[in-house]
């Protein structure tokens, strides 16, 4: 199995054509993995079969192997199946039709949910800038995957509100932007002008964009109402495109 993250655009090799199809198609980077991973340990359960040479029977037993052997929660196994989906029905052009396997039966556990002091005291032990990523998550409602990927014209200090973009169901939103956090969060957009300043001197300053957005706007990856309000402490190679740039956060 090759790396999942090169890509050899004129490479016959099925992860190739079918991570440029993923591409091709605008989606997220960890769905990208996500499905590459599943996908895989389709074909290793199959003992290496092309997928071409699989079908619906196949993905029924491997989806049976995830709940019965393996004991995966539900949610696991449903990651499989929209990977698995994804690949037939859409990729191969090869419709799995009505599916039937057994369902995990490994119960989801419920969410620890702490109290609004118990949070004010977690959040107070964090440092920066994981202390105004959690502040922000707990004023403002927002999921950790949403509190990193905030670009700096999210924030709208005016109207105190936060653009949240892409959000679940790949929709954008508007939430408010708690009053106890704006000189914090103005003091964080004068640190990413400064830095994305100094990437700019150093002949960097790009950060990602979609596609679409890449190429409805060719300025608007080293435009400083993009750069991410949570910057990486260093540069980084994209994992797709081999371009150096300042991701966010890790999360």
């Amino acid at each position: 199995m090759d790396d999942i993250r090169s890509v050899v655009t004129d490479s016959p090799r099925f992860f190739n054509q079918f991570r440029l199809y993923i591409r091709a198609n605008n989606m997220a980077w960890k769905t990208e993995k996500l499905y590459c991973y599943w996908v895989r340990q389709f074909i290793l359960f199959h003992k290496k079969k092309h997928p071409e040479a699989l079908g619906k029977t196949d993905v029924e037993s491997f989806l049976r192997y995830l709940a019965v052997k393996r004991n995966v929660a539900v949610n696991t196994q449903r990651s499989a199946l929209n990977a698995l989906s994804f690949l037939f029905n859409r990729y191969l052009k090869s419709p799995l039709g009505e599916l039937e396997f057994v369902y995990s039966k490994k119960p989801r556990r419920m969410p620890v949910v702490f109290s609004h002091m118990e949070s004010v005291q977690i959040i107070a032990w964090l440092d920066q800038p994981h202390k105004l990523l959690a502040s922000i998550m707990y004023g403002s409602g927002l999921r950790v995957s949403e509190a990193v990927s905030l670009r700096y014209k999210d924030l709208d200090f005016s109207h105190k509100t936060i653009t949240v973009r892409s959000g679940k169901g790949d929709k954008d939103r508007v939430t408010v932007l708690p009053e106890t956090l704006e000189s914090v969060l103005e003091k964080q957009c004068d640190y990413v002008r400064n830095l994305h300043d100094f990437d700019l001197v150093e002949g960097f300053g790009e950060v990602y964009l979609g596609d679409a957005l890449h190429r409805k706007y060719k300025s608007a990856a080293k435009a400083l109402a993009w750069q991410y309000m949570f910057p990486a402490p260093e540069r980084s190679i994209d994992p797709r495109s081999g371009t150096m740039r300042r991701h966010h956060v890790l999360t």
